[in-house]
């Protein structure tokens, strides 16, 4: 189920992208902090939490999915800064999606102190790129 919600937002993201950038391929992919590839956007999970404090009647299982975004453009630092603008702007614009077997699915964004943002890019041993994190609410039945 986690991958074909990242699979919906990550295709999703690349029509809006594509719509507003010029490419023979997707402007976006699922990948590692670990493994990015250039001239890119790069989703990554970094974090799947199970939300205790929901409850449902049902076997609904209530995730959180921490998607981090990367902007990947190499030397070219303003077009990192222009694809991430677009990221920012696609899920201000969708913060609901629709998903077969999902009942709900939100997304926000979230704030990572600098010692946050350390740590991630430390334990994937990479170096910093432009990035936003999200936090993905999702809701299935079982």
């Amino acid at each position: 189920m986690i991958d074909k919600v990242l699979t919906l937002i990550l295709d999703e993201l690349n029509v809006f992208l594509s719509s507003r950038f010029e490419s023979s391929g997707p402007h976006a992919v699922l990948s590692s902090l670990a493994n990015q590839d250039e001239n890119k956007l790069v989703l990554s999970l970094v974090n799947i939490e199970r939300d205790a404090v929901a409850v449902s009647p049902n076997r609904a299982l209530h995730l959180n999915l921490y998607l981090h975004v990367s902007a990947n453009f190499g030397a070219n630092y303003l077009e990192s800064l222009q694809f991430l603008s677009a990221v920012l702007e696609f899920f201000l614009d969708r913060p609901v999606f629709a998903a077969p077997g999902i009942e709900s699915l939100s997304v926000e964004m979230i704030n990572l102190t600098m010692q946050d943002l350390n740590n991630l890019w430390s334990i994937s041993g990479s170096k910093y790129l432009p990035s936003a994190s999200y936090k993905l609410r999702m809701v299935t039945t079982l």
